[in-house]
């Protein structure tokens, strides 16, 4: 059916009304009256001055005369002011108006430039004519103008004419005194320091102990020869590793510097050594131990937990789903032989889920890796493309757009490698049709269960690596703790935390857990009051904990030279989106950020976030030169505080 354009913008109006009378609940049937004379501003930055920008709203019935009273930071500087007739103290800049403004009216245009220190202003009017009173507008949030010289130097470099940069140093302790500003109300895109707020809330809501529990039951009665007539189900719960990322000890997630999630996008992954099927396989033995022997039905993946979804980012092509294994990925590592040969290939898991053809050649040394990773059909994944001789371990992945069924010829190889006979077919789509109603699940009817390691170790693989799909995964289990299944109701849940936080939601915008270009916006102030409220927590050393260490390891393992001052000093969340202008022939880094706690040369501890967005770079030099740049703004508040 086919509604005219006003009638399909009403609807969708209707729609976002009903939504944010969910989010927020029904307004009071008495409606507050507004002020009769109304003051606003807001302050922005230009260059090294703050720039405020103050109206008036007349809400009576006639025309009044006005005062506008704004002050600058103490020990500031006025720099300019519009309209010209104002007068100045030294601290309050002054317009008064006789001419006033008329009913129902907003005056605008009033202005001034001043360079400061980053504390906030107050703006404030009197008003006389047909009603008499005064209006406030303070205190307003600095523009952020309060830069040491040698960090001013770096922002204001000619090649960050077109750049936008936010900053903000506050003291770990007190979250308030400030030490650096710069643009702190401002929103900026955040790239993955999204995931400070997506994990952050994840620890409040799931707790830092809470340990997944992956059950299997059996759905049937099993005969004197161990032999179940009926179906085994395996009840997915979110674990993102699965019991695949352990280490030898099994006290800890395994991860690297360069994670296979990102093998594809950054052209380098690293793998990890442990199986990613040891869960599956400790499951299956399990089984075998409860007497089964032997499955007459059927194998089926109980996934219902949540989603299906997909990120809000169209280049991310995985999954968002409760059963997880590996990643949900095929593993491809890719060795050169000799020039003109086959190269080698390996992958994992092995499994008759996917058949592997390798056309790969081996080219001379001074050849570029090029692979490509193809699925022209299902359960076949073509890998082409050259790698330079000597190049060994070229990680790439292929990402399964059918977890269920997976993980179901995963399970079902599993049962068979530990000594259960499974009569169904391995391959085949997952038969979710056949399960019972989620609540009809006995204990007594429970074979198996795997529990993960807790929660804390889950926050520090999403942070350290900047695991894009786990931190989306997040926001399902938020929304499933509050009876929720989507995206959505896990970003309410997320808000309605960051509210109790104390962070100031009209610096956030989010709309996934991970960071997706142009999906989310958060200002530095923001920021900065969540890493604060964390630090005042009794679970703080895990949040801590599982921030990447600068110069040691995750993503910040290799920012900075083994001799950096800041080298373990620095913990905190890294954030970068990119984009390739073709036309141009340049790279525009949409987004740079940097923002966790770092310990100063005298010991001091401090909360730091530093962001710029938009700068074009023609070179890899170039690329490397603004991320260097951008450090060394905390290698200079390191050395000064």
């Amino acid at each position: 059916m086919y509604f005219p354009v006003s009638l399909r913008a009403a609807f969708r109006l209707v729609g976002i009304a009903a939504l944010l009378l969910l989010a927020i609940g029904a307004p009071s049937s008495a409606t507050a009256a507004p002020a009769p004379v109304a003051v606003s501003a807001s302050v922005s930055h230009e260059g090294s001055a703050g720039v405020a920008s103050i109206s008036v709203t007349n809400n009576t019935g006639a025309a009044v005369s006005f005062e506008i009273r704004a002050t600058i930071p103490p020990g500031g500087r006025l720099l300019s002011a519009s309209p010209p007739q104002y007068l100045f103290d030294g601290q309050t800049v002054r317009w008064v108006n006789p001419g006033g403004v008329s009913a129902g009216e907003t005056f605008v245009g009033y202005q001034y430039r001043f360079e400061g220190s980053a504390e906030a202003i107050d703006v404030s009017v009197d008003y006389w004519g047909s009603s008499t009173g005064s209006a406030s507008a303070g205190p307003v949030a600095g523009g952020g103008i309060a830069l040491s010289p040698e960090i001013r130097q770096i922002v204001e470099s000619p090649e960050f004419a077109h750049t936008t940069w936010g900053l903000l140093a506050v003291d770990l302790e007190t979250g308030q005194e400030v030490y650096e500003s710069l643009n702190p109300a401002l929103m900026f895109d955040p790239a993955s320091t999204t995931k400070l707020f997506t994990v952050a809330a994840a620890i409040d809501i799931l707790g830092a102990d809470h340990r997944f529990r992956t059950p299997v039951y059996k759905r049937g009665q099993i005969d004197a020869n161990g032999q179940l007539v009926g179906d085994l189900i395996l009840v997915a719960s979110g674990d993102l590793a699965l019991g695949g990322r352990r280490d030898p000890d099994g006290q800890h997630l395994e991860y690297t510097d360069y994670d296979h999630t990102d093998a594809n996008g950054l052209g380098i992954g690293v793998l990890t050594p442990a199986d990613p099927l040891a869960g599956l396989d400790d499951l299956a033995q399990q089984v075998r131990k409860s007497g089964i022997r032997a499955i007459e039905g059927d194998v089926v993946i109980d996934a219902r937990l949540f989603g299906p979804g997909r990120s809000v980012d169209p280049h991310e092509d995985y999954l968002i789903t409760p059963i997880v294994i590996n990643d949900n990925r095929i593993d491809l590592s890719i060795t050169a032989t000799e020039p003109g040969s086959p190269a080698q290939i390996d992958w994992r898991p092995q499994t008759a889920a996917y058949t592997v053809i390798n056309e790969v050649t081996t080219a001379s040394q001074d050849v570029e890796t090029n692979i490509a990773v193809l699925s022209p059909s299902p359960g076949k994944i073509v890998v082409s493309g050259q790698v330079p001789t000597g190049a060994a371990n070229v990680v790439r992945t292929y990402t399964v757009q059918d977890p269920a069924s997976f993980a179901r010829t995963l399970f079902i190889e599993a049962l068979q490698r530990a000594g259960v006979e499974v009569d169904a077919l391995e391959l085949g789509a997952n038969p979710s049709k056949s399960l019972p109603d989620p609540g009809d699940y006995a204990s007594s009817q429970r074979v198996a269960q795997l529990v993960s390691l807790p929660f804390s170790e889950y926050a520090k693989l999403i942070l350290k690596v900047s695991h894009n799909q786990g931190a989306d995964t997040l926001l399902y289990l938020m929304a499933v703790q509050s009876g929720g299944k989507t995206m959505v109701d896990g970003l309410r849940t997320e808000y309605a935390f960051l509210q109790r936080a104390g962070v100031d939601l009209a610096g956030v915008v989010l709309r996934d857990g991970q960071g997706a270009t142009g999906a989310n916006f958060i200002s530095p102030q923001a920021v900065v009051q969540l890493l604060h409220y964390m630090s005042t927590r009794d679970d703080f050393q895990v949040y801590r904990d599982a921030l990447p260490i600068m110069g040691v390891d995750g993503t910040l393992a290799h920012l900075v030279e083994p001799d950096s001052p800041i080298s373990g000093k620095l913990l905190a969340k890294t954030g970068t989106h990119g984009i390739i202008d073709e036309a141009g022939m340049r790279i525009l880094i949409l987004s740079r950020g940097l923002a966790g706690y770092l310990t100063t040369s005298s010991g001091r501890g401090l909360i730091v976030v530093v962001y710029l967005n938009n700068i074009g770079v023609t070179s890899m030099e170039d690329w490397t030169a603004v991320m260097k740049k951008h450090g060394s703004i905390f290698e200079a508040i390191y050395q000064k505080y």
